[in-house]
């Protein structure tokens, strides 16, 4: 068993693919579908050369039961948030979709033995104790094996891929361009699945993977499987202004083979007879030339050796600082993307359902229930912590005796939480989120709180707030741009 990931409008691949046309057609357009949603498939394949009715795993929060009531209904068709597959849907496919189908085929009361990869929600014990319960021994690949070991990754699932890109074409030939529906999809994949999936197919499948050829050994991986795998996505992306090494290795070559010296004779004239008046002066004006040219090339040399010293220090800071991107990429490529916890089973084991490998699968269910008592117990004693603290806030606020004082940015972060609960504010955010928060609540009811005997010790310099508030000016003084009244006394200029 494994997964495969198509892509709803067959992807990307459908641009490479080449046609020809009547030279006299002017318009020359071929349709096709710029969806790439993700739809993960999951296929099974037996040794005898037959295969199981595929999984569908759409993405999306709900799928319409309508839309697949013409399909058979041994097809399992699920949904999870982002189109992959999750320890849940695994179980689901295990229980409704592989055991009724390989218990029908079941010729003897042998045990079933289903081979998969390490995924995390291949090893979950719900799935373990379900293939327990049923007579069904789970075998795990071992890491980094898969491609060569995998019947489906070695002679399948690119027979699947090509026919699912020509299936995709021929269908927005035939809509024209009409988009593909969830029903669609899975009515088009089936039909693929029966075409492709012979029984030929499948069992040189099995035959390339070296389990059912009864000559398998070690020997069956080279010393390439066995060599040290390269850094992906570490290519430096450098700005367009950044120097191109190539291009500073081209001048370098160039001038390298440029001749380094050239002869103060080169441009001599030949020697002739003696010459006439008229000679002489076209001699001289030649040899004014040479000298001239002679300077020139002087000068140029000077500036070429002055130029190949540049592009030589360009060259060397451009290696470096390429050499030190690649590594910081590298670097980046090691940490883990997510730190999302998950329930899963580490083992090393190959047979999970018997023998070593399950007594190490229970030991680690074991741990795996102890860590998730202690994170409970933890999630417990934070919920306790916050109700008193609650508690504790609410006494602060109705206790007349308790005044706030001193610098905001200085406080810590619970003592802030103490001042904005008590003006009603959020809790949320950083220490200087909060002290903005406060600062700017205060200010804009300064009326109200700078005569409060809880809050007048806030209104300081340190915090960016007065101690004392300006009076109001009088009503007829409100407006500074308006004449004054009449009635108003002026004072008098000059002398009287």
């Amino acid at each position: 068993m494994d997964k495969k990931g198509i892509q709803r409008g067959g992807g990307k691949r459908l641009q490479h693919i080449k046609y020809f046309v009547p030279r006299g057609r002017r318009v020359n357009y071929k349709l096709r579908s710029s969806n790439l949603e993700l739809i993960t498939i999951i296929e099974c394949i037996s040794a005898d050369g037959t295969a199981l009715s595929p999984g569908f795993i759409f993405a999306g929060s709900q799928v319409p039961a309508d839309m697949y009531k013409d399909i058979d209904p041994q097809v399992v068709v699920g949904h999870s948030p982002n189109g992959w597959t999750e320890g849940f849907l695994c179980v689901e496919w295990f229980r409704r979709c592989f055991l009724p189908q390989a218990t029908a085929r079941r010729e003897t009361d042998a045990l079933l033995l289903l081979i998969l990869d390490g995924h995390n929600s291949h090893i979950t014990p719900e799935l373990r104790q379900l293939a327990i319960e049923n007579n069904v021994h789970l075998f795990l690949l071992q890491p980094h094996t898969t491609h060569r070991l995998q019947p489906l990754n070695i002679g399948i699932f690119s027979h699947i891929q090509n026919a699912w890109i020509k299936r995709c074409n021929q269908y927005y030939s035939r809509s024209l361009g009409r988009e593909m529906s969830c029903g669609q999809l899975t009515c088009e994949y089936l039909a693929l699945h029966q075409h492709v999936l012979k029984s030929s197919l499948i069992r040189k499948a099995w035959q390339q993977s070296g389990i059912t050829s009864g000559t398998w050994s070690a020997d069956f991986f080279s010393e390439e499987d066995f060599a040290l795998s390269y850094t992906t996505s570490a290519v430096a992306h450098v700005p367009s202004t950044y120097p191109k090494i190539d291009a500073i290795v081209a001048l370098t070559e160039a001038q390298s083979e440029t001749p380094g010296h050239l002869s103060d004779t080169a441009y001599l004239p030949s020697r002739s007879p003696t010459p006439t008046p008229s000679r002489l002066q076209r001699s001289l004006s030649r040899h004014e030339k040479v000298l001239r040219l002679q300077e020139e090339n002087a000068r140029l040399r000077k500036k070429n050796q002055l130029l190949l010293g540049r592009a030589e220090n360009a060259l060397a800071h451009a290696s470096i600082a390429k050499w030190e991107l690649e590594r910081i990429q590298e670097e980046m490529n090691r940490k883990t993307s997510s730190n999302k916890k998950r329930r899963k089973v580490h083992t090393t084991a190959a047979l999970i359902t018997a023998g070593e490998g399950a007594a190490q699968c229970e030991r680690e269910e074991i741990k795996a229930i102890e860590k998730e008592a202690q994170r409970q117990a933890e999630q417990a004693r934070r919920a306790e912590e916050d109700r008193n603290c609650q508690i504790h806030r609410e006494r602060i606020t109705c206790d007349c005796g308790v005044t706030f004082s001193g610098t905001l940015s200085r406080k810590v972060k619970d003592d802030l939480k103490d001042i904005a609960f008590s003006l009603g504010l959020s809790l949320d955010g950083t220490n200087s989120e909060l002290v903005t928060q406060i600062t700017g609540h205060l200010r804009a009811h300064a009326a109200q709180y700078s005569t409060h005997p809880k809050f007048s010790a806030l209104y300081s310099a340190g915090n960016g707030l007065l101690c004392s508030q300006k009076c109001p000016l009088p009503p007829e003084l409100d407006n500074e741009n308006s004449p004054p009244p009449a009635s108003r006394c002026r004072a008098r200029t000059g002398w009287s």
